[in-house]
């Protein structure tokens, strides 16, 4: 039953969708939930967390960044909160981050210090999974 037990559910106010549709946010009153798509076993949505706020009251807005890395989400009230948005996070050597939007996308960040921040999105354009990152000499 998940969060659903635990949480008075009321109605869900807006959703906002990644790119290619695999991950969903449904606002709902003082929180919102994540559900993924699950193409691989079930082939059907499952709940992947749900993020519980007291004071946001209804979720009015939703809207995700265009590569999929940041989550704004908008409040009644006026409150705005934004979020990372992914699904999966690996560090690699203590050197690159990588950010899984979804199956079909990666977010690749090159972390150092006073370096500028490099970044490159990595996107399967028929929208199969990304299953592996090969990273070669720090680059």
């Amino acid at each position: 039953m998940g969060h659903y037990a635990t949480f008075l559910l009321q109605e869900f106010t807006v959703a906002a969708s990644n790119s290619i549709g695999s991950v969903v946010v449904i606002g709902n009153f003082n929180s919102f939930y994540i559900f993924c798509y699950d193409d691989t076993e079930t082939y059907s949505w499952v709940e992947n967390g749900v993020k519980h706020i007291d004071t946001m009251s209804s979720v009015t807005a939703l809207s995700r960044k265009t590569d999929g890395s940041q989550l704004a989400v908008g409040g009644l009230c006026g409150m705005l909160d934004i979020y990372e948005a992914y699904t999966r996070h690996l560090l690699y050597k203590d050197s690159f981050e990588l950010l899984y939007d979804n199956n079909g996308q990666v977010i690749v960040k090159r972390l150092g210090k006073g370096e500028e921040e490099m970044r490159i999105v990595l996107k399967s354009r028929f929208g199969y999974a990304v299953k592996k990152v090969n990273i070669f000499q720090e680059r």
